[in-house]
Parts: structure tokens; C-alpha cells; sequence
């Protein structure tokens, strides 16, 4: 009975996950701007590794690297997470790329000041394989 009773534990705790990787399918995601340096909204995506990485995808999906290049040390400067998506909504691309998505675009460009260049590198070789266009112009 004890045997039993761990297994079901130890199930329970593996199926939960790093809460760092959360993927919260149920949870909508914010649809509107940061509203201040102190929405909680901000610290619940740019700590989770999972919207960082989406966010990385959707960098390199929409070509920003054609006009602002491969993430590389000393860029992009460290910044507040609300001036980066702010920037990102510049030229109108706010009304091309859906806030959800600028969400975690800001918080891939938040994380890389204090990303190491080993960790950098592999993601720029994950990301070599991500369809990218010369400059996005918005859904079709």
C-alpha cells in the first residue's frame, strides 16, 4: 500500500512540471499593453521559459533580425519590459502582430541581456530552422 501510495505521488509531482515551462492552455493571454512597470501580467510571462522561447520563434518568424540583426552580447541594451514592447508596436506593427504575441516578444528581448553567450548561441542554431521572411508585412 505504501509502494502504491508513493507511486501516486511521485506521478503527481512529475506530471505537474517545472512551473517555469508552464504551458497554460486554458489561461488566456494578456490581449492589451503593460500598464506600468508593476503589472503583474509581466512577471508571470518574462519568467516563464516557454513564452521566452515562443517569443524567440515569432522574432525570427516575423524577420526582425533582417533590420535589427542576430541577437549578440551588448544587444538588445537592457531594458524595461514595457519599452520593449512599446518598440515593438512602432511603424504599425501593433496592429500586425497580435499582443499576445508582442507579450512574448517583449519578454525574449527582456531575457537576453542576462542570457550567457553558450545559451545564445544554442538558440540561434534552434531558431536557423524556423521559416522567416525578409520583412514581414502582416497577416495576409
Amino acid at each position: 500500500m505504501r509502494l502504491r501510495t508513493g507511486a501516486i505521488i511521485t506521478s503527481l509531482l512529475l506530471a505537474g512540471g517545472c512551473s517555469s515551462e508552464q504551458r497554460t492552455l486554458t489561461a488566456p493571454q494578456p490581449t492589451s499593453a503593460p500598464n506600468g512597470p508593476g503589472d503583474p501580467r509581466i512577471a508571470a510571462i518574462k519568467d516563464n521559459f516557454y513564452q521566452i522561447s515562443q517569443g524567440g520563434r515569432y522574432f525570427t518568424w516575423y524577420g526582425c533580425t533582417n533590420c535589427h540583426g542576430e541577437p549578440k552580447a551588448g544587444w538588445p541594451p537592457r531594458l524595461p519590459f514595457v519599452t520593449y514592447y512599446a518598440r515593438i508596436g512602432h511603424k504599425g506593427y501593433d496592429r500586425r502582430i497580435a499582443a499576445e504575441q508582442r507579450w512574448q516578444i517583449s519578454a525574449y528581448l527582456n531575457s537576453l541581456p542576462a542570457t550567457d553567450t553558450a545559451k545564445r548561441h544554442r538558440q540561434a542554431v534552434d531558431q536557423q530552422g524556423e521559416p522567416t521572411v525578409k520583412q514581414w508585412q502582416g497577416p495576409l
